[in-house]
């Protein structure tokens, strides 16, 4: 993230704190004037939950954008980026800022925002705290298997902290969840003016937690399917999300922007659309598609023609466009609903809610309604979150269930659908995609009409190996003992089997 921001800010522009303190207390001089001392929990509620959106959307998630192939490299630009040639490097400033950032920063704030509001019997904040947090370290795990958890953020105690096996981590956040929803009064007339997701609304943060359990079971089908299905069993029934999760950015604010946005809407960017998806769209006939890229800007003199085709780019300094249009704003890139206007971090949606409940209902683990009329809902909950109606009529002519197939035939139609609907959560869809495979990744030579997430030709990784993990940090090893060791970033994390 470019920044994390000031959590005075926060409870300024929030909350219109107009006084720290008694005049006496502000003058004196063993005080600092500008900080606030044991802030009501629900700042740093407030703050937490900025800060996280901040650290998915910024250099993790552009990463996680490519190996997806939402975006990739515009040509004419010399070299090949990083992040196609599957390729992090520890010391890389970017990702050393935001992980370190992370643990002092929203992590810090969580921690305090849980403690503190049981101290001062604010429970249904401390709660909120607690989901927030489960939510980021089930994130951390996915990202790079091993991270610092039970002696995180104790650093008098703990200097060092270890590391953490994801397994572990993965099994103690189902325990923390739970207590969470144990803690939780809907009825109760605390005020929780700090969330900034469900403006306090508990039953939301219920449907939340149900939810996140329903992922957490999920991503473990592979390796430990008799604990993912009994996981999901257990929630048959259960409330989920049908409404966003969202923290909304606010591009007005130079402080809250989508750490994208001023890099890429103003030049158009050195990230274009990749031709993967942005080709699926076209031959797919996806109305979606003007809404998720920006199409090219006319360079020539001409006057600009109504519409100007898309112009995409294949993965890995794909073909570059030749003539007086070449140039980086010849290239579709992602606009206003990605990083702009409107953009917001979704930690969860109502579409990824119902594909969840798809996959559940096709392995057979819930009852309470049909894959294909999970499936359904979640693209036209996309649609809707894409300010789009016609889904069923999209549905019925370009994406029908294929309700005769195999299980791996329906499982690859929902992931494909997800894939196109989560494209605000690239780091969840390479999660996804690293479990099941899909969407498909071969062959490697282009069908029209085929869905491929191949290793670029550029790729510094073997051949046929993929990123699957995010190294540790620099910064980490450098100072913390307990770092485990550098491995290929082909190398999966815990339940990816």
């Amino acid at each position: 993230m470019k920044k994390y921001i000031n959590k005075l800010m926060i409870v300024l522009a929030t909350f219109g704190l107009m006084a720290l303190g008694a005049c006496d207390d502000y003058l004196d001089i063993n005080n600092d004037p500008t900080q606030v001392v044991d802030p009501d929990p629900n700042f740093t509620l407030t703050s937490g939950i900025i800060d996280i959106a901040y650290f998915h959307t910024d250099a993790y998630g552009l990463a996680a954008s490519y190996w997806v192939q939402y975006v990739t490299q515009a040509g004419n630009v010399a070299g090949v980026t990083a992040q196609d040639q599957y390729q992090v490097l520890p010391g890389d400033n970017a990702y050393q800022r935001d992980f370190n950032g992370l643990y002092s920063g929203p992590i810090q704030d969580l921690v305090y925002t849980s403690e503190e509001g049981l101290v001062r019997d604010q429970t249904n904040v401390a709660a909120i705290a607690e989901l927030v947090k489960a939510y980021t370290f089930h994130s951390l795990v996915d990202m790079f298997d091993q991270v610092p958890y039970a002696q995180a953020n104790k650093i008098d105690e703990f200097p060092n902290p270890v590391y953490d096996d994801g397994q572990d981590i993965y099994d103690d956040l189902i325990i923390k969840i739970d207590a969470a929803i144990d803690a939780i009064d809907p009825l109760s007339i605390e005020a929780v003016t700090g969330d900034i997701i469900f403006g306090g609304n508990m039953n939301r943060w219920v449907e939340f937690a149900n939810t996140l359990k329903l992922k957490i079971y999920l991503r473990q089908t592979e390796a430990r399917t008799s604990v993912a299905q009994s996981g999901v069993e257990s929630l048959d029934g259960e409330a989920f999300l049908s409404s966003d999760a969202l923290m909304a950015f606010d591009q007005s604010n130079p402080s809250n922007r989508h750490p994208a946005e001023l890099a890429d809407i103003g030049t158009q960017s050195f990230n274009a659309a990749s031709g993967t998806i942005g080709n699926h769209m076209l031959n797919t006939n996806d109305p979606r598609i003007d809404v998720y890229f920006r199409r090219p800007i006319d360079t020539t003199d001409d006057p600009a023609p109504a519409v100007i085709p898309h112009q995409f780019i294949d993965q890995a300094n794909g073909p570059n466009v030749t003539g007086p249009d070449a140039g980086l704003s010849y290239y579709s890139a992602r606009g206003d609903y990605m990083i702009g206007t409107g953009s917001a971090f979704p930690y969860f949606t109502a579409t990824e809610s119902s594909f969840l409940q798809a996959e559940a209902a096709l392995r057979g683990w819930i009852t309470t309604g049909t894959a294909q009329e999970f499936y359904e809902q979640g693209i036209r909950d996309s649609f809707a979150s894409a300010g789009l109606s016609g889904a069923d009529a999209w549905i019925a002519a370009e994406a029908p269930y294929p309700t005769g197939g195999t299980f791996d035939a329906q499982l690859e139609a929902i992931m494909t659908a997800k894939w196109i609907a989560l494209i605000r959560q690239p780091l969840e869809m390479w999660n996804e995609w690293k479990r099941t495979g899909y969407p498909s990744t071969t062959p490697a030579t282009p069908v029209a009409g085929q869905v491929y997430i191949d290793p670029s030709p550029a790729s510094l990784l073997p051949a046929g190996e993929f990123a699957l993990r995010f190294p540790p940090t620099l910064t980490e090893a450098t100072l913390n003992e307990n770092t485990p060791d550098v491995v290929s970033l082909s190398t999966p994390v815990w339940w990816d089997m």
